[in-house]
């Protein structure tokens, strides 16, 4: 019975440790979805507004259907520019936002690259 209860525990603790940022994270191995889910797990990091610039021009992104390409463009470009963005990733990012910010987008579009739903290389599990 003990033996069940210790093991149970381990279980749940590692599941645990798994969800928190550790040293170890894994990402995707695509550029695209590894600077996304860096994005997406830790937004307001220091190195956020520079994965967001790197994020804007993968050509993963060209790939997308046009609607999904502008959101998730607008959706990073804010996310680096909310992080604090200085000098070049600013200016790149705001490049980004006025190129894009015009498109005729409903907010569905925006929502789902901003909650990960959209698929870069690998789908993104929602946590």
């Amino acid at each position: 019975m003990l033996c069940c209860v210790l093991l149970a525990a381990t279980f749940l603790a590692s599941g645990m440790e798994s969800a928190a940022e550790t040293p170890g994270t894994q990402y995707p191995q695509s550029k695209a979805a590894e600077l996304k889910a860096r994005l997406l797990d830790r937004p307001s990091a220091p190195e956020a507004p520079s994965w967001a610039s790197e994020y804007v021009a993968q050509p993963e992104l060209d790939r997308l259907e046009p609607t999904a390409r502008a959101a998730e463009k607008i959706w990073a470009a804010r996310a680096g520019l909310a992080a604090g963005a200085r000098g070049d990733d600013q200016r790149n990012l705001n490049q980004v936002l006025e190129a894009f910010e015009s498109c005729p987008l409903d907010s569905l579009s925006l929502r789902r690259a901003a909650t990960g739903l959209v698929r870069i290389g690998v789908v993104i599990p929602l946590t």
